[in-house]
């Protein structure tokens, strides 16, 4: 049976039809033909006709159906319906997507011949291409963004699976560090992958949500993934989506293209971020070199919970069997233990510290530092055979490598001093920070008082719709008022300016305003901010009331990553953007998950019938 597993390329084809030993129940894994049939794939990708590999692609999507789903699947998916042979991928007459091939389209038609007035004419056409290519990538994004806008989001793994064994699984072919947590997986993903990036390693970044920009998501080495390279991507993934029927979610598909990009792109590693939870987000079908928990605090309790040991739970999902994990010292220990136990995966804990109270971004750099370490660990370790590609291992004695440690992203605790070009106005300290729930907020707070002991504060905040709207502004209430104790309870207020982010995730004034009234005891006074009906102007209030005080006043722009992309351009700063129509929908995806049992739920349950 071993030698059947290097048959050459011509008999790889001439095999499909013994792939799938069908009785009643429908295609059953034969021993070795699911590895053969990978092979095959491998090879019909980069070599094989488009009929070839779509014939190869259906026998393996259904084989791997039957396995992941540990059901068989229906008899007739596993044979080959007839496929279009020429032009662009396409699904079968009557699937019912609208199919976007347009990148690849453009790419393969011939180029109209260029006038001989030489640098005109080439600088002429290379625009119209960038345009071209800008528009194909909007309207394949407007078309992501409306993926599940209308239906409820179903959590699991099995179409990322489908999807990932469909493109010949993607996800294997590079090292990974996979990071979760409530608060802090961003930043210790950015300082990781810096990290990592500086001891020579070519690196994949994958994040979420974005600031300003969808390729904000996946990058390489800090280079975002291209407009083009994002259209490739994505129409490959919409016609595989359609052929093979996975309706996939749009988290899944963009996790998807990042795999697709980081292995086109020849990574040895990928930092790869959760987007929700961790046991059935859509990342979790990886198998990491070493899984990275940062902290538990409520947040998505619709979703995930509404402990801290629940949620913990569904976290603690990402640990894998005889996977190192690194967590953070605020995480529940006891369930952190359990499940590295139930999995046989070594554990370590970063110890807590008096710093970390006052500053959150010393808790990421020592919970960076110590994943870098346990990588090192197992680079030393030379395990042999467990693991077929090579160890990483990071120089910790280097300069490079430890700024990239302290380093932090965009919008974490970002200090600018804005003054107006050509004034002599004086300069306005501005922070930005992502902050938007109580536990990131008490640590924005006391970064705030370690930074500026001696300074005044006033913000600007908006909010998603779903968070603890009336939670947050209580506490930041609390640093005006410390800040200003002499002040009227209207005075203080009117420090605090409320806005809405341009956003279908974002919290409208009247929602804000009605969540601080429901918050309310008997006979207290409803606290009123001032509102303002844009982030814009709610920036430049900001400013100009804090340029027209006696006070040396700090602004604090936070409550959402959704406020930074306008606060950012209010501020002057430029960075790659989508248009303004893109980020008007560009939370519209996130519809509300169906409701699911939690993973401690789930173990009750079960339990229960044992």
């Amino acid at each position: 049976m071993q030698q059947a597993l290097q048959p050459s390329p011509p008999q790889h084809v001439g095999l499909i039809g013994d792939f799938a030993s069908e009785d009643a129940s429908g295609p059953q894994l034969s021993s070795g033909n699911f590895q053969i049939l990978v092979m095959a794939l491998r090879w019909a990708s980069t070599r094989g006709s488009e009929a070839a590999r779509w014939q190869l692609l259906r026998s393996y999507t259904a084989l791997s159906r039957a396995q992941f789903r540990q059901a068989p699947a229906p008899a007739a998916f596993a044979r080959s319906e007839p496929l279009a042979t020429s032009g662009v991928l396409t699904a079968p007459a009557g699937a019912n997507s609208l199919l976007l091939d347009s990148a690849r389209f453009m790419s393969q038609r011939p180029a109209r011949r260029r006038s001989s007035s030489g640098g005109d004419g080439k600088a002429e056409s290379t625009e119209k291409q960038a345009a071209a290519t800008s528009a194909t990538y909007e309207m394949l994004l407007q078309r992501l963004y409306q993926v599940n806008r209308f239906s409820a989001v179903k959590l699991g793994l099995e179409n990322m699976q489908e999807l990932n064994a469909a493109f010949g699984d993607p996800a294997s072919q590079f090292e990974i560090v996979h990071v979760a947590g409530t608060n802090g997986k961003g930043s210790v993903a950015f300082k990781m992958a810096k990290a990592l990036e500086r001891s020579g390693y070519k690196t994949g970044l994958f994040v979420s949500p974005h600031v300003a920009c969808f390729r904000e998501r996946v990058q390489v080495n800090g280079t975002l993934i291209s407009e083009s390279e994002v259209c490739e991507a994505l129409s490959e993934i919409f016609n595989i989506s359609a052929q093979l029927r996975i309706p996939a979610t749009f988290f899944e598909i963009t996790t998807m293209l990042a795999f697709l990009h980081f292995a086109k792109q020849g990574v040895d590693c990928v930092v790869l971020e959760t987007g929700l939870g961790g046991r059935l987000d859509s990342t979790n079908i990886v198998n990491p070199a070493l899984s990275v928990i940062t902290s538990i605090g409520l947040d998505h309790t619709r979703i995930l919970g509404n402990t801290r040991e629940v949620i913990a739970r569904e976290k603690a999902g990402i640990i894998k069997p005889n996977v190192p994990v690194v967590v953070g010292p605020n995480t529940p220990v006891n369930v952190m233990m359990e499940y590295a136990a139930r999995n046989n995966a070594p554990l370590v804990r970063v110890p807590l510290q008096a710093e970390f109270d006052e500053d959150y971004n010393a808790e990421n750099t020592a919970i960076a530092r110590e994943a870098c370490v346990q990588l090192n660990a197992l680079h030393a370790l030379q395990t042999g055979g467990a693991r077929s590609s090579k160890e990483l291992c990071i120089d910790m004695t280097s300069k490079s490598v430890n700024a990239a440690l302290e380093s932090r992203p965009p919008c974490r605790f970002q200090v600018l001093h804005v003054m107006r070009p050509n004034s002599k106005e004086r300069k306005v300290t501005v922070v930005l920070d992502v902050a938007h729930n109580p536990q990131a907020i008490d640590r924005l707070v006391g970064l705030l008082h370690k930074r500026f002991p001696d300074k005044k504060f006033r913000f600007v905040c908006g909010f998603s719709a779903d968070k603890a709207i009336n939670k947050v502004l209580d506490k930041i209430a609390d640093v005006v008022h410390e800040s200003h104790p002499d002040e009227s309870d209207e005075e203080l207020h009117s420090r605090i300016h409320l806005v809405k982010a341009n956003h279908p995730r974002g919290a409208s004034l009247e929602e804000i305003n009605l969540a601080l009234a429901n918050s309310c005891v008997d006979g207290e006074q409803k606290r009123e901010y001032d509102s303002i009906s844009s982030i814009k102007e709610g920036v430049d209030a900001a400013l100009a009331a804090s340029r027209a005080s006696s006070d040396d006043e700090v602004v604090v722009v936070c409550g959402s990553v959704f406020l930074m992309a306008e606060a950012r351009q209010a501020l002057g700063l430029k960075e790659p953007i989508d248009s303004a129509a893109l980020n008007s929908v560009a939370g519209s995806h996130m519809s509300t998950p169906e409701s699911r049992l939690s993973a401690a739920a789930e173990e009750a349950e079960v339990a229960a019938a044992t």
